[in-house]
């Protein structure tokens, strides 16, 4: 019997030492994660290893009749992880004669500089030296100063206001089954002082969506030659000039053909022969001319 009571106060002890041991163990579990989580300095960490795409820009003024910006684009980090790239790709706008632009300069933050007048989405690739990539967009934002410069003249102040006393602007879009009429009423239309817009005149470096919208900005009409089936870019055209409330004046060659649907309810121009553009042109130029003129003084 002592033997067993023994055996059993041994057994209790040995069992209370296990709880005991147990609840230590677990405390201190406990304790040790609440340390963990009260003494990560998680955001001071994360705050040192992050990286930022960067930008600026600075007002050119104009160039070949529109605005135009430097600019330059970089990725914001520490020292160390800057060291930890080996280098960034910059994919521009399809239009760019050197699209893809690569950097590794760490001491510069991988600085691009470049220059051009409108808006677009980079893409950019990151590559690490130990292999991994790290994939970041960022659109391009390109600013007005606050306070205008003596020369130039920024748009939409004294610029718009002589544009609209002495030279009124047309957007001349035409597809390629209409360029013989596009290029007579285009050649009317300077002889009268409208200023002639066309998308044969974009440069090659701008991105077609900014080039397009710094030209809707310029012109005080949108007019379209329609002989036939709308071709996409057209319809984009239209869609921009929409976009800014232009007004827009379809031109539309042959009985036959339709209208567009989303500028049928507007003002047209029928012309029912173009054999004899040469003939046909300058009469469509004074009307043109009159809506145009008519629209640029009702902007002042």
């Amino acid at each position: 019997m002592v033997s067993r009571k023994s055996s059993k106060s041994g057994a209790t002890k040995k069992a209370a030492a296990r709880r005991s041991e147990s609840r230590t163990s677990t405390q201190s579990s406990v304790k040790s994660k609440g340390a963990h989580v009260a003494s990560a300095p998680s955001s001071s960490t994360k705050s040192s290893e992050r990286m930022e795409v960067k930008q600026s820009s600075e007002y050119r003024g104009k160039y070949e009749g529109y605005d135009w910006w430097n600019w330059s684009i970089w990725i914001e980090a520490s020292k160390s992880v800057l060291a930890q790239i080996e280098y960034v790709e910059y994919k521009l706008h399809p239009t760019f004669p050197e699209r893809i632009q690569k950097r590794t300069n760490a001491d510069e933050k991988f600085l691009l500089t470049e220059e051009g007048w409108g808006e677009f989405m980079i893409d950019i690739e990151i590559k690490r030296h130990n292999g991994s990539k790290l994939k970041k967009t960022h659109w391009l934002t390109l600013e007005y100063p606050t306070q205008a410069p003596a020369t130039p003249a920024t748009p939409r102040t004294s610029s718009s206001k002589k544009k609209a006393e002495k030279n009124p602007t047309v957007f001349l879009s035409a597809g390629v089954s209409d360029l013989r009429m596009g290029n007579a009423l285009g050649e009317a239309l300077r002889k009268k002082g409208v200023k002639v817009l066309r998308p044969d005149d974009l440069p090659t470096a701008m991105p077609w969506e900014a080039a397009i919208d710094t030209m809707m900005k310029a012109a005080d009409l949108l007019v379209v030659l329609i002989s036939g089936g709308v071709t996409n870019w057209t319809r984009r055209e239209i869609a921009a000039a929409k976009s800014r409330d232009l007004s827009i004046l379809p031109v539309v060659i042959g009985a036959e053909t339709e209208v567009p649907e989303e500028i049928e309810d507007l003002q047209t121009i029928k012309l029912e022969d173009t054999n004899v553009t040469d003939k046909i042109a300058p009469s469509v130029a004074t009307q043109i001319t009159n809506m145009v003129n008519t629209l640029a003084q009702s902007s002042e």
